[in-house]
């Protein structure tokens, strides 16, 4: 991944490819964006994506009902909305940020502007880790983003353990 930081407030990278399936990951510093996956059976190798954080919206865009933490915006070039089904975006939030707000770690979410409206999508808190909560989102496609504070915006994510074997009690024959 050749990734590189111009300022404080965006991030350029171009994609490594994935392993299996095929498609490409993409790594970002300085942002509450860590990591942009994207499994596509077209060629993406050539694709850019820049996230940058937006300090305040246009005035043309109504800002989200929750509380906002942070806005996004991501940018992606030489790749087309009909290259890929769904991306996920990881992201994370201080959780001294969500403590001072009254909040849980489950209490945020990503919103996409799309079409003149903000669009929930599925989040999922994978970890806390480090003073920060960690979350997935998935999307569609690519525009401005919010991380909102929303009360259960986000769902855990199942931790990964190997099922126990059944125990049959009392079983007749």
């Amino acid at each position: 991944t050749s990734s590189d930081s111009s300022g404080d407030d965006s991030s350029v990278s171009t994609g490594s490819a994935l392993a299996a399936g095929g498609g490409a990951s993409f790594s970002f510093a300085g942002l509450p964006v860590s990591t942009i996956t994207i499994e596509s059976e077209a060629d993406i190798s050539r694709a850019l994506i820049i996230a940058e954080r937006v300090r305040s919206l246009p005035g043309s865009i109504t800002p989200p009902e929750p509380e906002t933490y942070q806005y996004l915006a991501i940018t992606p070039y030489r790749l087309e909305d009909a290259d890929f089904d769904e991306a996920t975006i990881s992201f994370h939030v201080p959780v001294g940020y969500l403590s001072a707000m009254g909040k849980e770690t489950t209490d945020v979410a990503l919103m996409r502007y799309v079409d003149g409206q903000w669009v929930r999508l599925k989040t999922t808190l994978i970890k806390e880790e480090g003073g920060r909560a960690y979350y997935e989102a998935v999307t569609p496609g690519f525009s401005v983003f919010a991380i909102v504070l929303e009360k259960d915006g986000a769902t855990v994510a199942a931790p990964v353990s190997t099922p126990a074997p059944v125990a049959t009690v009392g079983e007749e024959e």
